[in-house]
This record gives C-alpha cells, sequence and structure tokens, in this order.
C-alpha cells in the first residue's frame, strides 16, 4: 500500500524546523521517495563506511604494526596506499614504530582472543542479538519483514571495530552490508514508508556497503539484487534504488581516500585471443567448485562445534584458535611465509600477492586452506566479521594455485600462456559465484577491480560453470531459491498456488471416508448409503484397495431386479481407476481431475499403491486454493495495516 499523502496535504508549505525535526516525510512528499531516500542512504553508508575502514586499519596497524612489528603486503591498487593526500596515512603516521627486532608472532594469539573478550563484553552490554553479515541482512529481507533491532547499526559498528582491528580473520564488506541494510530499515522506518519500501532501501543498503568499501558501485548495485536468491534469480524493483545508492556510497568513500579501482593495473596486458584457454579455465571452475564446497561444510561444522561452547567465552576461543592455526602454519613454512601472514585480517595482501603471482602453488593452497579456517574459526563463533573478503582471499589463491600449476604441467604445444595472476582474478570471481550464488555481479566486479574489460569472457566462462556445478550447496544459509518461496512476494505468484501445497499437507482431511468390502453385498450397501459420501472405495479381505464405485453405479443396477440382489461391491467397483499419491502437488491432482469424470480420486500410499489413505475431492481442491488465496490477501493485509498505522 502506498503511503501517499491525501490531495490537499500534497501542496502545503513546509516550514524548516531546526536540524532533527527537518527529515520528515513531509520535505520528499512531492518527489519519488524511493530514489531520493536511496541516495541518503548510500551517503549514510559512506560517511559509516569511512569510519569502519579508518577505525578498523588504524587498529590492525597498531596491534601487528607498532606490537608486532609484522609487514603486510597490501593491494597495490589501494588508494589508501597512496599517502599524500589521505588524513588515514597522517594518522596511521602518529602510531608509534615497533621497538622489536623481529617480527612477534604470539600478537597472532593474545590479541584475538583479547578480541574475542571484548566482543563478548560488548555482546552482552550492548544486548547485540547477532545479526551481522550479509547472512543476517538477506534473513532480514525475507522473513523480517526488513526490520532490524534498535541500535543494530552502531552495536555492530563497534562489534566489527573490535573484530577486525583486533585481527580477527573475515572482511568488512559484510558487516558494512549488515549496517547498510540496517540503516535503510531505518530510514524507510523514519519516513513511514511502506513494507515494500522498506525492503527496497534495506537491498538499498547493502548495495551501497559493497559499492563503497570494495570499490565496486556497479556490482555493488547488482549483488544488491542478486543476493537474495541461490537460483538465477534477481529482484528487479530494487535494482535502480540500489544503484543510485551505490553510486553515493562509492563517492563518499573515494573522497577520502582517492579514486581508482582496488586493483587497478593487474593483468593489464592480458588479451583472451585462444579459445583453447577455455579448457584451463574450465579445469578452474571445477578446482573452485570443490573447494566451495570443502568451505561450505568447513563453515557448517565449526558453527555446529561452537553450539556446544559457552556464550561468554565463545568469541575468544575462536579468535584464539584462528591464531593458533596461523601461528602454526607460520612456524612450519618458511618460504613465502609474508603471504602467510594474510590468514588474518582481511587477507587482501595475500591476494595481492596471488594477483602478481609471487609464490609456489602449495604456499597458495596452503594459504587457501588456512584462510577457510581462521575465517571460520573468527565468524562462527561470534566475531563481527563477513565472509565476502575470505571468500575473495581464498578464490584468488586457488587461481594462483591453479595457475601455477597449469603452467608447469600444460605442454607448450597448447600455446597457452595465461599470467598467474589472471588465474587469480578470476579464480577469485568464479569462487564467489560458486559460493555466494552471484554470477552476474561477480564477472561485473572482475572488471571494476582491474579497471579492463580483457577479463570479461574468461570470467563469464568460469562464473557460469561454476554457479551451475555448484547448485548443490550455498554459503548463506539465509538465502532462498526463487522470488515465489520468498515471504517477501508470498500473493505475487497466486496463479501457480496449487503448485505450493502438496496432497501431504491437506491428508488429515481427506482420511474420514467409508470403505466397502468386495464381498459386501448391494442390500447391504443400500442400506449404509450416506449423503455425505458420494464415492466408496472398495477393500480386499487382506484390507488392499481394489476399486471405487458411486452412487450413480448403484443406481444403473437398480432397476434390473433379476440380478442386483446377487450383486457384491467388486462387481460394480472400476478397478482401472486414477489415483493420488502424498508427494503430489494440487496442480497435478488438478490435472487429473480434468483428465477423468470422477468426483473423488483415492489418495494411496507412495510405496505402496494398494495401501489406501483417504479421498480427495474437487470439492476439497477448490477449499485448499480458497484457503492458500486468503492466507495472501491477510498477509497483505497486515502488510497494509502497519503502513497505514506508520503514517
Amino acid at each position: 500500500m502506498s503511503s501517499e499523502r491525501p490531495q490537499s496535504q500534497r501542496h502545503k508549505r513546509v516550514t524548516i524546523p531546526a536540524i532533527p525535526e527537518a527529515i520528515s516525510a513531509q520535505v520528499f512528499v512531492p518527489f519519488s521517495k524511493v530514489p531520493l531516500l536511496a541516495g541518503l542512504v548510500g551517503v549514510l553508508v559512506g560517511i559509516v563506511g569511512v569510519v569502519l575502514f579508518a577505525l578498523t586499519h588504524l587498529g590492525y596497524r597498531y596491534f601487528f604494526g607498532s606490537v608486532g612489528n609484522i609487514e603486510q603486503p597490501e593491494p597495490g591498487g589501494s588508494a589508501v596506499l597512496e599517502k599524500s593526500h589521505s588524513w588515514l596515512a597522517e594518522l596511521e603516521s602518529m602510531l608509534p614504530t615497533s621497538g622489536s627486532e623481529g617480527p612477534e608472532l604470539w600478537v597472532y594469539v593474545i590479541v584475538p582472543i583479547l578480541g574475542g573478550i571484548l566482543i563478548a563484553l560488548w555482546t552482552k552490554l550492548a544486548r547485540d542479538n547477532g545479526e551481522g553479515g550479509t547472512e543476517g541482512a538477506i534473513d532480514s529481507y525475507h522473513q523480517k519483514r526488513g526490520k532490524f533491532a534498535p541500535g543494530m547499526w552502531w552495536k555492530k559498528l563497534v562489534a566489527s571495530c573490535i573484530t577486525l582491528g583486533t585481527g580477527g580473520s573475515g572482511g568488512r564488506e559484510g558487516p558494512i552490508s549488515a549496517i547498510g541494510a540496517a540503516i535503510g530499515s531505518n530510514v524507510a522506518e523514519r519516513f513511514r514508508l511502506t513494507v515494500r519500501e522498506r525492503r527496497i532501501l534495506l537491498a538499498a543498503g547493502i548495495a551501497a556497503g559493497v559499492g563503497g568499501m570494495f570499490r565496486a558501485p556497479l556490482a555493488g548495485g547488482l549483488l544488491a539484487a542478486e543476493i537474495l536468491y541461490s537460483d538465477s534469480e534477481f529482484e528487479p524493483e530494487v535494482l535502480i534504488p540500489a544503484m543510485l545508492s551505490s553510486v553515493a556510497s562509492y563517492c563518499v568513500f573515494c573522497l577520502n581516500f582517492g579514486w581508482g579501482s582496488l586493483l587497478s593495473g593487474v593483468a593489464g596486458d592480458y588479451t583472451f585471443a585462444n579459445p583453447v584457454e577455455l579448457a584451463a579455465y574450465a579445469a578452474l571452475a571445477v578446482v573452485l567448485v570443490l573447494g566451495g564446497l570443502m568451505y561450505v561444510r568447513i563453515l557448517r561444522a565449526i558453527k555446529a562445534l561452537f553450539r556446544k561452547v559457552p556464550a561468554t567465552i565463545r568469541p575468544a576461543v575462536g579468535a584464539g584458535l584462528a591464531g593458533v592455526v596461523t601461528l602454526v602454519i607460520l612456524l612450519m613454512v618458511n618460504e613465502n611465509a609474508g603471504i602467510l601472514h594474510s590468514l588474518m585480517g582481511d587477507g587482501y595482501g595475500g591476494l595481492q600477492s596471488a594477483l602478481d603471482g609471487t609464490g609456489v602453488w602449495y604456499v597458495f593452497l596452503i594459504l587457501a586452506v588456512g584462510k577457510m579456517l581462521t575465517s571460520a574459526l573468527t565468524i562462527q563463533s561470534g566475531g563481527a566479521a563477513g565472509l565476502f573478503a575470505p571468500s575473495m582471499v581464498i578464490g584468488g589463491a586457488i587461481g594462483a594455485m591453479s595457475g601455477t600449476l597449469f603452467a608447469m604441467l600444460v605442454p607448450d604445444s597448447w600455446n597457452i600462456h595465461v599470467p598467474v595472476g589472471v588465474y587469480a582474478l578470476v579464480g577469485m570471481a568464479g569462487y564467489y559465484a560458486a559460493t555466494a550464488k552471484a554470477p552476474v555481479s561477480t564477472v561485473i566486479m572482475v572488471s571494476e577491480l582491474t579497471g579492463s574489460y580483457h577479463l570479461l569472457l574468461p570470467s563469464m566462462w568460469v562464473c557460469t560453470l561454476a554457479f551451475i556445478l555448484s547448485r548443490k550447496y550455498r554459503m548463506y544459509e539465509t538465502q532462498v531459491s526463487t522470488r515465489k518461496e520468498s515471504p517477501a512476494h508470498r500473493g505475487d505468484f497466486a496463479t501457480n498456488v496449487l503448485d505450493e501445497v502438496k496432497v501431504v499437507d491437506i491428508l488429515p482431511e481427506l482420511t474420514e471416508v467409508e470403505t466397502v468390502r468386495e464381498d459386501t453385498p448391494l442390500s447391504e450397501i443400500l442400506s449404509m448409503k450416506t449423503s455425505r459420501q458420494a464415492y466408496y472405495p472398495v477393500l480386499s479381505r487382506a484390507g488392499k484397495f481394489v476399486g471405487i464405485f458411486s452412487l450413480n453405479d448403484l443406481r444403473s443396477v437398480l432397476d434390473e431386479q433379476e440380478v442386483w440382489e446377487f450383486l457384491v461391491a467388486a462387481d460394480i467397483a472400476h478397478g482401472e481407476v486414477v489415483t493420488v499419491r502424498p508427494s503430489e502437488t494440487l496442480s497435478r491432482v488438478a490435472q487429473k481431475f480434468a483428465e477423468t469424470q470422477f468426483e473423488e480420486l483415492p489418495v494411496v500410499d507412495d510405496t505402496d499403491e494398494k495401501r489406501l489413505l483417504g479421498m480427495i475431492s474437487r470439492r476439497q481442491l477448490n477449499s485448499a486454493y480458497i484457503r492458500r488465496m486468503m492466507s495472501y490477501d491477510q498477509a497483505r493485509k497486515l502488510d497494509s495495516a502497519q503502513a497505514d498505522a506508520a503514517t
């Protein structure tokens, strides 16, 4: 329902009061509210994103630079590294220098444990319910009418700064997406928008988070429309507002940290010119799908394990174990150990090494598997970090590993000369397409990150194959398959409503049936005839279903007085009759009714067609349809009532 004001109020002169009251729905009534508010959401999310980036960057630099004396590679195209005009660089220069002669690896364990303790305290103090990351935003869109708990955005901001600032293995993109979604929802509440419009601004907040933080405004807008579903489905109504908010957030972010792509210049000389390369990219897609399956299973297993750990110590245990894993790997692997420092934090330094191709294949493999473990331990134990950045790093490492092995094993006669960095970039996109079910936006993301369109075809090929081959799993559990299955679109697909209901769903209504044994005389059947039942199932002495007869079948033999007294139920029953199974949809049942003259059909067991479960009639089919449509209508009325109450 629209929340438009009556015509008499639309042109009312607006007097702008003090700042807190000035943000009023009245100001925007003459305009299209949602696009304007989407731009406002983008600006707000961009500002919060700048704060999140700065605080986590400085915190990480202090603990692991000033205290730990650990140097890590960073994305070469990151404008944050261009420090000539960055206020963040000035703040970073004020941090004390380390007095240690070498790296203090103990910080990888102690500092994350400290962060985990602070997270547990903050969660209890702020009463944070744990709604976090992209997964929480998706869940709110589908299941919670686009609403978030009060104050969720600033609670998540503080928690994310603690987790990421103390070295938690995860990314900023997930938290800023959840924060952006909450800001979008809050703006919709403030301007008294409808439930539908609130969901749109929630998605616009997701787009603003990714588009700004990851410097990919077009991909951010597309991702917000695509990430909600696990099948090849888009949410078309959020696309334009998501684009607007993503652009606004990107501009705010780049005004503070400089313009340009995050990975500009990577694989800039590469041009796809040999179709044989598609075979290598196809092999890469298979490896990415297997890696994605491994990561999803690790996430599920560690989540199940942490359910047994008390909530008060869970974040510290998870962060500490992630640090232990990192420390053990660093002590065991000396060669190219600098890459493996990226097992903690967002890991983009290790991704840069993969893109540069500076490493051996087994180190890239260790980086991929290690990042799976450390990020799962951090996030599934309650750390406020996202899965987006780890997925990028894991995919890039798998791509670099595969590219290194291809260079070693593929004969020169095949004329495949693809730089390792290209495999890393394409692997990064294909891995997220497989795990997050977002193939279209990730293809665009590669071009935006590199500032080049030469990788479009390889990215399309790998992302499409990875998406098709990975249909059996998904990283975000709160995704639904299609718009039809989303509560956000309840009632939008009424023409196919019978496809949503199975016979088993209404089976309790179908079991009150009077049956007749096959040797029952016709005279006895006449004495038991009732007006309630028009068709009678016939059972054998062993209780097996053998057929049905109707009252019309009875009437057809009543005039034959010389024979009807000798007839039994089996003589008038129809043995060849269409049956219905509990696993069938009511849509299929409707088709069966259309193909037969019977008003009722027997329902038999899925595995034993001789076991009668009940009878279903055309009337019961219509009743089930009407009930489902009424539930949709009630849901729409509830949405409208809440929207009217808000206005």
